[in-house]
């Protein structure tokens, strides 16, 4: 969680960019971007939100795989 923004070094990675909302505004509160998960793994193709839950697939991790984020 909130990792290097600048790491490009695996194609397709992936990474979800997480906002919350100030006023009128959208600031950039959390960025995300797995450890675990190699090139063109894609994390972060599909995201649900459940209350202060987060859940982020990545469709090419060992065939599909979800993560899960608690705060």
């Amino acid at each position: 969680m909130n990792g290097d923004q600048s790491d490009n070094s695996a194609s397709a990675r992936g990474a979800v960019y997480v906002y919350s909302r100030t006023g009128n505004s959208w600031v950039q509160s959390s960025y995300l971007k797995s450890t675990g998960v190699g090139s063109q793994m894609r994390f972060g193709i599909s995201v649900a939100i459940s209350d202060d839950t987060l859940a982020t697939g990545a469709e090419r991790d060992l065939g599909g795989a979800a993560h899960v984020v608690f705060p």
